[in-house]
This record gives structure tokens, sequence and C-alpha cells, in this order.
């Protein structure tokens, strides 16, 4: 009986054996545990384990060969939080408003112009105000296109398929309903009902005869 196991087609070669942390140093001055740091410890792994042979291999064969992609995705978070700290408070919130609408495609649906409409909906902002907040964006590397987001911002667009690139825009407009409800729903929380609103408004009207009554009063008693 043959009793030997074939390795499944997307079943790891490696897999990490050894785990060792040091530091590494980060492009922009970043807050982390409340303090600003300019490196991080960061773990990397120096051996893996071929699970096929049993051999132990370093890290920086495997890497060599490219059988190995090493993704860091704390340190990508980090970078992140660093691209969007860059960014005055304004700017950063249409800045987390465009990543709301970013596809599959590393892009943004819809474009950047369409967007900027939209957060002056949204915000109550002029659309030639926020239009002043994109350049920013570039800067700090959230955007690199006008419908194209910068490396540290993107989805992976493999193994999407051509109907889901279809549907992009009919997703777009649902995530931007959602929002504009969220906004009204808001409104609708912290404001005055019109009835207590007009008595309001009557016990201002009634205040203001008293004081100028007292007032008269106050003249006629030293005339």
């Amino acid at each position: 009986m043959n009793t030997h196991t074939h390795r499944a087609e997307d079943a790891p070669h490696y897999m990490p054996l050894t785990v060792e942390h040091s530091f590494r140093k980060l492009p922009r001055p970043c807050s982390i545990d409340g303090q600003l740091r300019t490196r991080y410890l960061a773990p990397t792994v120096t051996e893996y384990l071929d699970v096929e042979t049993g051999e132990i291999v370093p890290a920086s064969l495997v890497r060599k060969r490219g059988d190995v992609t090493e993704i860091r995705l704390g340190e990508s978070v980090l970078l992140r939080e660093v691209a969007l700290a860059s960014l005055r408070p304004e700017v950063r919130r249409f800045a987390e408003f465009v990543l709301k609408f970013r596809n599959r495609r590393r892009g943004i649906t819809p474009g950047i112009d369409t967007l900027v409409q939209w957060y002056g909906q949204y915000t109550g902002a002029r659309a030639d105000n926020v239009r002043r907040y994109v350049p920013r964006l570039f800067d700090a590397g959230v955007l690199v296109g006008e419908s194209v987001v910068g490396p540290l911002f993107q989805y992976a667009g493999k193994g999407v398929a051509a109907s889901s690139h279809a549907g992009e825009d009919e997703r777009a407009k649902l995530i931007f309903a959602d929002l504009m409800l969220e906004t009204s729903a808001g409104k609708s929380a912290t404001s005055v009902p019109e009835w207590l609103q007009a008595r309001t408004d009557a016990q201002q009207v009634v205040r203001r005869a008293l004081a100028r009554l007292a007032e008269r009063r106050e003249r006629r008693s030293y005339a």
C-alpha cells in the first residue's frame, strides 16, 4: 500500500520555524503606545522548515530563492498610520472618507472628482474647499493617481471576478447612501423638536417683555 501523501498545490512549502525581534526604522515618527517613536520592535523569521524534507533552511536563502514573500502586516498598519498622521485633522477625515471607496483594483470607485462632490454633500462643505485637500493626499501617499491609491492602502485584485468589478459603481453608491443616512440620523438625534423650539421661543418673548416692564418701572421710580 502506498502511504505517501502528496502536498496540495496551495499548501505552503516552507513554514516559519524561528522568529526573532529586532528594531526597524520608521520613515517618519509615529505615535506608539502614546509615545513618539522613530523605530519599532518587529518580528523577523530567521529560519524556515521545509515541510517536505524536514530541512531547516536559513531565511536569507529562502528569500534569495524567491520561495517566500514576507508581508509585514503590523508594519503596514504602522506606516498607514504614519501617512495619515501627517495630515491635518480635516484633511485626514477626507482621506478616511476616500479610503472607504477603495476597490479591488488598487484604486477608488468613483474617481476623486466625484468623491470631492460627495464629501461636500456629506459634510456640508463647499466642493472647491474640499478640492484643496486632494494635493495633500498625494503628498501623503494616500493617492498616486486620480483613481489610484498608494501601495500602502491598496487592496490586491487577484482572484476577483469580472462581475465584482462591474458592480463597483453600485457598491460605491450604497456606501455613500449609508453614510448620508447615518448623518441624517445623527442630525435628527441632536435636533430640537419643533414643539420644544416653539415653547422656548415663546419663553424668550415673555422674558424680554418682563425685562422691558421692569426697566420702565425702574425709570419711574427715579423720576
